[in-house]
Formats: C-alpha cells, structure tokens, sequence
C-alpha cells in the first residue's frame, strides 16, 4: 500500500524541521525546480538539504491543496538567521507514495543577501 499525499508531504516538512533527512520520501527519479537551485536526483537535495537544516527554526504550513497526487502548500519557512522567514509555494507531484517532483517558488532575494554575505 503507498503512503497518502498528505502523509508525505506532512513528512517532507517534518524532514526540514527535525534535520531528519530519510523522512523526505523521493522516487529514484525525483527532480527539483527552486529560485536558486535545481537538482535531477535526489543525493544532490540530500546535500543541500543538509547544509541548510542549521539553519531551519520551523515551517508553518498556512495552506494546502491536495488532490490524488498533486499538492500545493502556502507555507511560512522561519530560520534563526537575520533573514526571518519568508513565504513559498510548494508544488508536488507524488507518485506511488513518493515525490517524483517539487518545485519551489518564493522571493529569494533577501537569502542571495544573506548567503553573499557569509
């Protein structure tokens, strides 16, 4: 039986708030669309993924849209740096209780800032 939508996505986030990297549930194939970056598998998000969870404080999930396998998801992603939080949308496509796809769309003009500045 595959995981529900909700329950993957649910755990996508749970992932970026705990650090916990086996709980983002991606296919062999998954690929990523963000501002900044983009990947074609998942062992590249893995490793930026783990470079930024120190600096995650939480995610608040504000609105979400599911359908048999689409979501979208209006959060508010909150870091303990002088950046704050900003707000994104989230798209997935999950198939077979895996995210095949993801793609992210926020103003990353105040983390290109934050990230020359380092």
């Amino acid at each position: 039986m595959t995981t529900p939508i909700k329950q993957v996505v649910e755990q996508y986030y749970e992932a970026w708030k705990t650090g916990d990297i086996s709980k983002f549930l991606f296919a062999p194939d998954f690929t990523f669309d963000g501002p900044i970056l983009s990947f074609a598998s998942p062992e590249p998000f893995f490793e930026m993924a783990r470079q930024n969870f120190p600096l995650v404080k939480d995610v608040k999930l504000l609105e979400t849209i599911y359908s048999e396998n689409k979501a979208f998801v209006m959060l508010e992603f909150v870091t303990n740096t002088p950046i704050g939080s900003w707000i994104a949308i989230d798209y997935f496509l999950v198939e077979d209780g895996k995210i095949k796809y993801s793609r992210t769309v926020y103003d990353p003009r105040k983390l290109i800032e934050f990230m020359q500045a380092q």
